[in-house]
């Protein structure tokens, strides 16, 4: 919730509504509007990169070119590349090639008017089913800054753009005491509130909607949910879990690391979700079982 003292923005992005509150009073926001502004421009230049619901967007421009190296904008590239990686560090649960499975399940629709998004068949006239690439017909050149594509292929990149675009944002507003930027319930807390104290975080219980797990106060640092309580269905796998959670909860460094760790333990599965966490530095996490068990990672704030 919008503290109505502090100076705060919302808008309609990336599928989402997202938040900018300052550690300002209401009655400056007027001074902040121009720095704001530039940090919300950040959403609008990833969608314009990576959605696949966004028209001409770069994701939508790529589908279709097959077999010659594509340059890619720095935007993109840092997206698939993370991605990319964490695919390989989940075996293939997390998949970013799956835009056209999710398109064909029904998750097809923009959020701004509720229609459907043309798919990758209209992307790629005379496209069947059957010539629908694969994670394995996608080879990313990092170092070059391109990618070539083996089959025509429509990228779903939800789980790393938007944590990519709250960090870019976030860098606008550093020269502030404190700020915050919450895009759908993932968000970045810079320095503190007016009162000197972390921001009160609060962390959604997947089985009783509307009250909440607990709260946090957190500074400096990311916080992600995932869990298919708000929108069953969406979040496709490959290789579905023996032991299916209801939803993650990651506190990491940066936006994008905090959502792209916390989609993915929700495809692993509370055991190799928390042997992957294990792995990896400077991250803490809460997750939720499907019976309702918690289970914190050894650097969960007390």
């Amino acid at each position: 919730m919008t503290d109505p003292e502090l100076a705060g923005w919302s808008r309609a992005v990336m599928d989402t509504v997202v938040t900018i509150r300052l550690a300002v009073p209401a009655t400056s926001a007027a001074e902040f509007e121009p720095l704001v502004e530039q940090a919300f421009d950040w959403f609008d230049a990833v969608e314009a990169a990576c959605s696949r619901f966004a028209s001409g967007s770069e994701v939508r421009e790529l589908a279709g070119r097959v077999g010659a190296p594509v340059a890619l904008s720095p935007i993109l590239l840092a997206a698939l590349t993370v991605a990319m990686q964490v695919a390989e560090h989940t075996g293939g649960a997390f998949d970013p090639t799956i835009g056209h499975e999710l398109a064909v399940a029904g998750f097809d629709r923009d959020y701004r008017t509720g229609e459907a998004v043309p798919g990758l068949a209209e992307l790629v006239p005379g496209l069947s089913d059957a010539d629908v690439g694969t994670i394995e017909d996608l080879h990313l050149d990092p170092s070059e800054g391109t990618v070539v594509l083996d089959r025509p292929l429509l990228l779903e990149l939800g789980a790393i753009a938007k944590g990519l675009a709250i960090d870019l944002a976030a860098q606008e507003l550093l020269t502030l005491p404190g700020a915050t930027i919450n895009a759908g319930g993932d968000a970045y807390l810079h320095g503190t509130d007016p009162a000197g104290h972390g921001w009160r975080t609060g962390i959604a219980d997947p089985h009783r909607p509307g009250e909440l797990l607990t709260e946090l106060p957190l500074s400096d640092l990311a916080i992600a949910t995932s869990g298919e309580y708000a929108r069953p269905g969406h979040l496709l796998t490959k290789k579905p879990p023996a032991d299916p959670l209801a939803s993650v909860t990651v506190l990491a460094p940066t936006a994008m690391a905090a959502d792209a760790l916390s989609t993915a333990v929700l495809l692993l599965g509370r055991s190799a979700g928390l042997e992957l966490l294990a792995e990896t530095e400077g991250v803490a996490a809460l997750l939720v079982s499907a019976t309702g068990e918690l289970h914190l990672t050894e650097d969960w704030p007390a």
